[in-house]
């Protein structure tokens, strides 16, 4: 991060991971050094190199000082991140039905004690005294090979195909000359349940925590993300302050400094979240590297350098962070009148901010605040950051 309008070194970051997502679906990068092609991959493949398409539209709108519609395609690009992650290393996955009855409830018990076959995968499961069920599925397994082995595919493999977003609901199919309208209406039914149980954002992250591969903390900072860049997807109301400014005149689209920085900074995160979880799962799936492990590790710890001021997810506050923390201390402390000192709180104990653009510009600012001892200094000092609001 720099003072400057450049972003040099974000932009040649970028530059790097966009490299690597377009070119993950490349011959060469599928060897694995197993002489196999494997379709599972391919398919993974090209998931990796579409979020890059949706990456790079942002890119090229903030450009065009488009910022709104850039993190509109963000807010799909971290949808896209997130399905991924769940379609690269799911594990386990979360079924929810609601009015399960007691006869129902207890025949599904005794036929999973008797070994049935489609409760064979279940890990765990729950039912509420209203008849809500929760079932916590085992991933899939496919039919062992010759020696017993099997292996275990996440269902959002399978759902890459099966869910159609074009359907619409059950009740407004009509029979369209090759299916009835019950059987269109049976798919739509189906086609809703999977979205519900599965693909809207609340599935996501309740599935990513379910698979152990973020935690309730981690959960609360995707979700702030996607709120924030869902603020743009659902233009309710007037953004230009945030996105140009106070000083518009009339001028505006316009290029803005920590707007621009904000896009690069999503765009740096969500690819470098995909090509970890992507390589992760050639690992953990085929015992191997990808065919540019040393080049993408190299091009992700850049990422980490240049970004490591962009709290995405994980405990790492910048320093702005802790000193906008302990003001708030402080500042509760004096409206609730007592006169208790204040410490400068430590990293766990630092609220995740709601307004990453506001965090951004707040970076560039330097303040003393109201906590001794709590300065911050910023090292890239903006002279328009203290009254860009």
């Amino acid at each position: 991060m720099t003072a400057d309008d450049a972003h040099a070194e974000l932009r040649a970051v970028w530059g790097r991971l966009e490299r690597r997502l377009r070119g993950r679906r490349d011959n060469s990068n599928m060897d694995f050094g197993d002489d196999t092609f494997h379709v599972e991959f391919g398919d993974k493949a090209n998931r990796v190199a579409s979020l890059g398409r949706y990456l790079d539209s942002a890119i090229q709108l903030s450009e065009r000082h488009l910022y709104g519609p850039a993190f509109t395609v963000l807010r799909s690009g971290l949808e896209h991140a997130a399905f991924d992650w769940l379609v690269f290393l799911g594990d386990t996955y979360v079924e929810r039905m609601r009015s399960v009855s007691d006869e129902t409830w207890e025949d599904w018990q005794r036929e999973r004690e008797a070994g049935a076959d489609w409760a064979a995968n279940i890990h765990t499961w729950t039912r509420t005294k209203k008849g809500d069920v929760t079932i916590r599925w085992r991933g899939l397994l496919s039919t062992p090979d010759e020696h017993g082995n099997q292996e275990k595919l996440s269902i959002y493999y399978f759902l890459i195909d099966e869910y159609d977003g074009l359907l619409g609901k059950p009740a407004d199919q009509e029979d369209d000359g090759f299916l009835t309208k019950d059987e269109l209406r049976r798919r739509a039914s189906e086609n809703e349940a999977r979205w519900f149980v599965y693909l809207r954002w609340s599935a996501l992250v309740e599935n990513l925590e379910e698979n152990g591969l973020i935690d309730a903390a981690d959960s609360g900072r995707l979700s702030v993300h996607y709120r924030f860049l869902s603020s743009y997807a659902h233009p309710v109301t007037n953004s230009d302050l945030r996105l140009y400014g106070r000083n518009l005149d009339g001028a505006n689209p316009h290029y803005d400094h920590y707007a621009s920085e904000l896009v690069l900074l999503y765009a740096i995160a969500i690819a470098a979240l995909e090509l970890r979880t992507y390589s992760q799962g050639v690992k953990e799936r085929l015992d191997a590297e990808i065919a540019d492990h040393e080049g993408t590790t190299d091009d992700l710890r850049a990422a980490d350098q240049v970004a490591g001021h962009f709290w995405f997810l994980g405990e790492n506050p910048h320093p702005r962070d802790h000193h906008d923390e302990a003001n708030r201390r402080s500042i509760r402390q004096l409206r609730e009148g007592s006169d208790e000192s204040i410490a400068v709180p430590k990293t766990g104990e630092v609220a995740f901010p709601r307004d990453p653009l506001s965090r951004l510009v707040r970076q560039h600012a330097s303040s003393y605040g109201r906590v001794a001892g709590n300065e911050y200094i910023s090292p890239w000092p903006r002279s328009d950051a203290s009254g860009r609001g």
